[in-house]
């Protein structure tokens, strides 16, 4: 039978999320591509709802064999992947930095050409809040707690290997995770740079510096074609814009009518929620005790072979008060990240590039 040549574009989804998250992608993917016949897509569905709670190196695992899968189905169609493209949502955008290191280390790109890796609205620094209010160490404790073993990871209170936290494994520039994304001939990650809470701008942007923290102080140059892309920004001149007077406004009305029932409504919500995340949380944590028993008794079982020590630190994995994770938020980890995807290839006009890098004031 003689092979095709084909490309694959593998998807995958964020925490809680599923494949049908990222179908509108898949549909404008193909409907841009021109040679429909030398493509295809692998929308991943083996780390749907539930199972993100594993962990990211699990998710990456599993993801791995989902592409080895349909790489062989396609091959017994006569097809023949030799190029792939990797496009990651939130904390997919994780899983995928994981997988494509286990495939790198296997010698996949050997064979395979790594042409793009593009992720959108991912916690690459994680979604732990620097240690300052109660708050901030309050919301730190819940989301480690409550998120299994991906919330450990994405709170850098995991210890995977070595001491270190999985988020800088990933950016350490000796491992294959690192040296494999360098491989992409185009490397590009996009941040929602207002209103996205769970993923504010600095984590999905590899920035230490968050240039939006105040959109009234910027002018702000949108994407003809894609508006809702920024292409530039600079600090407002303050004498440019005189403030007018007060206006009456709809939504002034109904911020005081939700601030007005929102005790007894965010209480509620509040308890739904923490009841279904602990609880999903909780059988997550069941289910990884189970892998890694079974890793223990049987290392060559493929999804679980992973480096994560088997010794636990109480106080680091469950309190969510590490002053170790604060001490890397500060600028350990974050200064490997930002080394992990603003690396130069062989053509440095492939360097990735935030969503904007015209410098605030300039």
């Amino acid at each position: 039978m003689t092979n095709k040549d084909i490309s694959l574009i593998v998807l995958q989804h964020g925490l809680w999320g599923n494949h049908d998250h990222m179908k509108f992608l898949e549909k404008q993917i193909r409907h841009a591509y021109k040679d429909k016949d030398h493509l295809s897509i692998l929308n991943s569905d083996v780390n749907e709802s539930k199972y993100t709670y594993d962990g990211i190196d699990i998710c990456g695992r599993r993801l791995v064999i989902k592409i080895h899968e349909h790489i062989d189905e396609l091959k017994s169609k006569g097809l023949r992947v030799t190029k792939v493209g990797m496009v990651g949502y939130s904390m997919g955008g994780l899983i995928l930095r994981f997988a494509i290191g286990l495939l790198g280390k296997e010698g996949f790109f050997r064979t395979v050409e790594p042409v793009f890796f593009v992720t959108f609205a991912t916690p690459h620094l994680g979604s732990r809040l620097p240690a300052g209010s109660l708050f901030d160490r309050l919301f730190n404790f819940i989301c480690g707690s409550m998120v299994s073993r991906s919330g450990d990871q994405l709170q850098l209170v995991d210890t995977y290997e070595d001491q270190q936290p999985l988020l800088s494994i990933l950016a350490d520039p000796e491992r294959e995770f690192h040296k494999t994304l360098a491989l992409f001939k185009a490397r590009r990650t996009y941040a929602n740079v207002d209103n996205d809470r769970t993923v504010p701008y600095w984590t999905a942007a590899l920035s230490d510096i968050n240039y939006f923290e105040s959109m009234d102080d910027l002018e702000i140059s949108l994407d003809n074609a894609y508006p809702s892309v920024v292409t530039a920004f600079d600090r407002r001149d303050p004498t440019m814009f005189k403030k007018t007077g007060a206006r009456f406004r709809w939504n002034t009305v109904l911020k005081i009518v939700f601030y007005i029932l929102s005790p007894v409504l965010v209480i509620l919500f509040i308890l739904l929620v923490l009841s279904y995340i602990g609880y999903q949380g909780m059988i997550s944590r069941y289910r990884v005790a189970r892998i890694l028993a079974a890793q223990k008794k049987d290392a060559s079982t493929p999804l679980l072979q992973t480096h994560v020590k088997q010794k636990k630190d109480y106080r680091r994995r469950s309190s969510g008060f590490s002053d170790e994770a604060d001490r890397m938020m500060e600028g350990n980890v974050l200064a490997d990240a930002l080394d992990a995807v603003n690396l130069p290839d062989r053509n440095d006009d492939h360097n990735v590039h935030h969503t904007s890098n015209h410098p605030a004031g300039a």
